[in-house]
């Protein structure tokens, strides 16, 4: 599903990443851990072509994203949903309008668009703050819409940015757990996290960074 050959990301004379090589199957659940500055943030941005790699490859279900022409983009981004650390929420909008963007670009219907926005508010355990707005929700409610929002358009890929990097113990574990219901829909999942003490408690797979290399590939090394 995600594969990457010797990729670099430099920023002027600094380098952000260095010699990333990965190869991620379809459906696993991993996370990508490092301290801050590791290069876990940029890392996620190369995947979702928020950014380009200075050098090497990096493909995306087959599809060579140093290649990709602006016509294919937005077929590949449909692919992938993206999760950030602050939401990116439009607070002028109802949570059903947050969520339904993603539909409205891509031109669907308003019957679809409610059937689909109704059945993810279901999923997230929020169908009651439909016409809420998003600065009076709590921060745990936010992120749930915001992952809402990220797989409205049933993406094959899920990259969650710190997640749980500004919520509480439980809204955390609510998070979590709904991101491993995600997965077990069939999405493949990367978590990029700072939390050692959310790593050490899964026994899935671990990539670590450290000043932007790949250091070690398990918890307990």
């Amino acid at each position: 599903m995600i594969r990457t050959f010797h990729v670099y990301k430099s920023y002027g004379a600094r380098n952000a990443l260095e010699d990333i090589s990965l190869h991620i199957q379809k459906g696993e659940f991993i996370f990508v851990h490092g301290p801050s500055g590791a290069g876990k943030t940029t890392l996620l941005k190369l995947l979702y072509l928020g950014e380009r790699a200075t050098k090497g490859q990096i493909l995306i279900d087959g599809v060579n994203l140093q290649r990709i022409t602006s016509k294919r983009l937005p077929f590949l981004r449909r692919k992938i949903g993206v999760v950030f650390q602050d939401f990116k929420l439009i607070d002028t909008q109802t949570v059903f309008q947050n969520i339904a963007l993603p539909l409205e670009v891509t031109a669907h219907d308003k019957k679809y668009i409610r059937k689909k926005v109704s059945y993810v508010l279901r999923m997230v355990g929020l169908e009651n703050r439909t016409n809420s707005f998003p600065p009076y929700l709590s921060g745990g409610e936010q992120q749930r819409i915001a992952i809402a929002r990220a797989v409205v358009n049933e993406p094959m890929i899920l990259l969650a940015d710190e997640p749980t990097g500004n919520l509480d113990a439980g809204s955390s574990q609510i998070v979590l757990n709904l991101l491993r219901q995600l997965h077990i829909r069939g999405a493949t999942v990367l978590i990029a996290t700072h939390d050692r003490e959310l790593v050490s408690q899964s026994n899935d797979r671990v990539i670590f960074l450290n000043k932007g290399r790949i250091k070690k590939m398990k918890i307990d090394d």
